[in-house]
């Protein structure tokens, strides 16, 4: 268990340089939506057939709550930024 531990520790390290570079990434993203569409979920209740168009919806607040500093999760967070474009 406590080599799992240091591995966690190793690989949480050596992504923080990555995870600050997405997070400047996806901070600059958002200030290109100025009027703040992808910011939050589409209500499927202001939208009924939103999910019937778009099979995977995503936005900059879900991307956010979503994902910690991992590196799987880093992957993933870039992965989930196309969805929204």
């Amino acid at each position: 268990m406590s080599s799992l531990r240091n591995l966690e520790k190793i690989v949480n390290i050596s992504c923080e340089p990555l995870y600050q570079i997405l997070s400047r990434n996806l901070e600059t993203i958002q200030k290109l939506d100025k009027k703040q569409i992808f910011t939050y979920p589409v209500s499927v209740i202001d939208v009924p057939d939103y999910l019937d168009v778009i099979q995977k919806p995503m936005d900059f607040l879900t991307i956010g709550q979503k994902y910690d500093f991992s590196f799987f999760f880093l992957k993933k967070k870039k992965f989930l930024i196309h969805l929204i474009f």
